[in-house]
């Protein structure tokens, strides 16, 4: 109960219906992701956030962000949706 009240309390997210489970060392999330450009952000313009429940939980690494970041743009894309797996407690 500890590692949800603290995700909960924390980080603001809330585990969607069955798609949440506690595992050994802390809590698991399963739910989808939204993958959005962010061509102002002061540190890097390919930078490419993923965001659950409209809060940032994280970046893609430089690598990855350029390339996708390139291939978005190519194909006029500003977000798209993925299935993300939050893990932790």
């Amino acid at each position: 109960m500890v590692a949800k009240q603290f995700y909960r309390q924390i980080h603001g997210l809330r585990p969607l219906g069955r798609q949440r489970r506690y595992i050994r060392f802390g809590y698991e999330l399963e739910g989808s992701a939204k993958i959005e450009r962010e061509p102002n952000n002061a540190y890097y313009l390919n930078a490419v956030a993923a965001t659950i429940q409209s809060r940032t939980v994280g970046y893609l690494s430089r690598e990855q962000a350029q390339r996708l970041s390139a291939q978005m743009i190519e194909d006029g894309i500003e977000s798209a949706r993925c299935s993300a797996k939050i893990v932790g407690g």
